[in-house]
């Protein structure tokens, strides 16, 4: 190709070509470190290889290789004939890696939202995006990267690339915002500051995640179309380590530490709806016990008196829910969830 369309069509010929080839290897080989990375974590966080959450994890890592992989291909020119392969491989990572990020949040939005139909609404809405922007742009792509593409194409997938990148952007950005519309709700009715700075984090991260994203479209609409395609994929594997991140937080936040007013079951009436909240408080912590120092944090031994508070139970439950894969299922161990320290 030229270096008119900046990659869109092949590979990267342009005066600064060596400096260009520099910047795509740094971010392919960040990309690839951080996928390798995530796709071991996943394998050693979670104990049972089951739910919708530990799933889209994994299938959003593993697609970051082989879209990596196709661009390598690509803008270095190691393949100059097989431009179906090359771009075969750029699609099927692409669909993983972006629509996966989708589900995993997704996913996550069953913490703090209850309501099914709001869930199974935005999981139509992703499922809608997925098909009007993957499979337009693919096709499209695949006649612009063809030895004899017409300027048609290029100039479709020109216009498409934009359109799905701030289609995708638009969509994740609306599922961070939930989940930080939802975060906020947590904080109003949360007790103790312990529990509220782990929110605050929750708040952070989101934000990060969302500022990301908008890096990624401004990089497109900057004509930098080649380093935007590599900038993206370190961009998504940095997003699912802050999962991680998050993950680590939302297991921290399953206890709270107790506050002067709370009573101690002991001296609540037997019978009483206190008595009766206090004694569901006091399984739902001793299922939850040291479940920090089973990702590798600190283990805080918890005093025998304290508790989770009515907020912190449903949260606790709407985590272990998400790691089995359904809400039917009886809340018991987040163990279940998460690898025991020291298990292969």
């Amino acid at each position: 190709m030229s270096g008119s369309n900046n990659g869109l069509s092949g590979g990267i010929y342009t005066s600064r070509r060596c400096l260009d080839e520099v910047i795509f290897a740094t971010f392919i080989g960040l990309a690839w470190y951080n996928a390798i990375e995530l796709v071991v974590l996943c394998f050693t966080t979670f104990k049972r290889w089951k739910g919708t959450y530990f799933w889209s994890l994994l299938v959003a890592s593993t697609g970051i290789i082989p879209y990596c992989l196709g661009l390598f291909l690509k803008f270095f020119n190691i393949v100059h004939h097989n431009y179906l392969g090359t771009h075969t491989l750029v699609t099927i990572g692409w669909c993983c890696m972006v629509t996966g990020q989708s589900m995993v949040l997704w996913s996550r939005l069953h913490l703090i939202l209850l309501n099914q139909r709001v869930l199974r609404g935005i999981l139509y809405l992703i499922i809608f995006d997925a098909i009007i922007f993957h499979i337009p742009t693919a096709v499209v792509a695949f006649g612009t990267n063809a030895p004899s593409h017409p300027i048609t194409f290029v100039k479709a997938y020109n216009v498409l690339e934009r359109v799905q990148l701030v289609g995708f952007c638009i969509q994740e950005t609306f599922l961070s915002a939930v989940y930080i519309w939802g975060t906020l709700k947590f904080l109003r009715h949360s007790d103790g500051n312990r529990y509220r700075y782990i929110l605050h984090e929750l708040l952070v991260i989101n934000v990060i995640i969302i500022l990301l994203d908008g890096s990624v479209v401004g990089t497109q609409y900057a004509g930098l179309y080649s380093v935007q395609t590599t900038f993206k994929a370190v961009v998504y594997s940095i997003k699912l380590k802050l999962e991680y991140a998050i993950l680590r937080k939302l297991i921290k936040a399953v206890k709270v530490p107790p506050t002067p007013e709370r009573r101690s079951p002991d001296h609540a009436k037997p019978g009483s709806s206190t008595s009766d909240q206090s004694e569901t408080e006091q399984r739902t912590a001793s299922s939850y016990e040291c479940t920090g120092a089973r990702l590798g944090m600190p283990e805080v031994s918890p005093e025998p008196s304290r508790v989770l508070s009515t907020t912190t139970i449903v949260f606790a439950q709407s985590l272990q829910a998400m790691g089995q894969g359904s809400h039917r299922e009886k809340y018991s161990d987040i163990s279940t969830l998460i690898r025991p320290k020291g298990n292969d």
